[in-house]
């Protein structure tokens, strides 16, 4: 509300005052993740925190849903495929236990690492939404009321994703792939349609990235 007072400690005092070095009458930008979006006054700069005055507030609708639904890859690849998708307007990220996964899981660590992640990019990218992250255990998990499901896939008959619009849920294998199982599965239970996402073989992270670039560009 405007003219109401926040106070920012912790990561965002050292972001304010440490890196961008604001000084008390500056404005800053605020945000909370789910569509508001606040111009502010720095009121008190002290030792610990920074008080500011709400000058301004503003609400945005969501956009459609974009889903991306991988393969659990290994951490170093999906701090990439988290901070890349965040930029490129991902709502959700759920990663599974693929019959191929070479990782079978986030640490407490690491799932907290990733949620960092999520929030840098979003500041850095301008997007007003945090977009959310879980695991899930297998394929049947996926909620079909988020958007038409498509698929990564090399037969000849795939399709391709350049008509695709929002709400989409595109499903990237891990690095080996899908198996003939799981691709069984989401064009028989879920509807799933396999596409094309390029003329040549794409590692996982490329493919993901590929897939959603897509999207996003439409």
């Amino acid at each position: 509300m405007p003219r109401s007072q926040v106070s920012l400690s912790d990561e965002e005092y050292n972001h304010i005052v440490r890196v961008n070095r604001k000084l008390v009458g500056d404005q800053v930008e605020l945000i909370n993740g789910m569509g508001s979006l606040a111009g502010a006054t720095i009121s008190e700069i002290g030792p610990k925190s920074v008080q500011l005055i709400i000058d301004s507030c503003s609400e945005s609708d969501p956009p459609p849903p974009l889903v991306l639904i991988m393969g659990m890859p290994k951490m170093g690849k999906a701090d990439l495929i988290v901070e890349k998708g965040t930029e490129l307007g991902v709502s959700h990220f759920f990663f599974f236990h693929a019959s191929q996964s070479e990782k079978k899981g986030f640490s407490t660590n690491q799932s907290k690492r990733l949620q960092r992640l999520l929030i840098s990019a979003m500041k850095q990218s301008g997007n007003l939404f945090l977009p959310k992250v879980a695991e899930i255990n297998s394929l049947s998990e996926i909620d079909p009321t988020l958007g038409p499901i498509y698929f990564g896939a090399i037969s000849s008959d795939r399709s391709s994703l350049r008509e695709v619009n929002r709400p989409a849920q595109v499903v990237i294998g891990p690095e080996k792939g899908l198996t003939q199982e799981e691709e069984s599965f989401l064009k028989e239970h879920l509807g799933g349609v396999g596409v094309g996402l390029a003329p040549y073989i794409l590692r996982a992270e490329t493919a993901a990235l590929a897939a959603i670039s897509q999207i996003s560009a439409l």
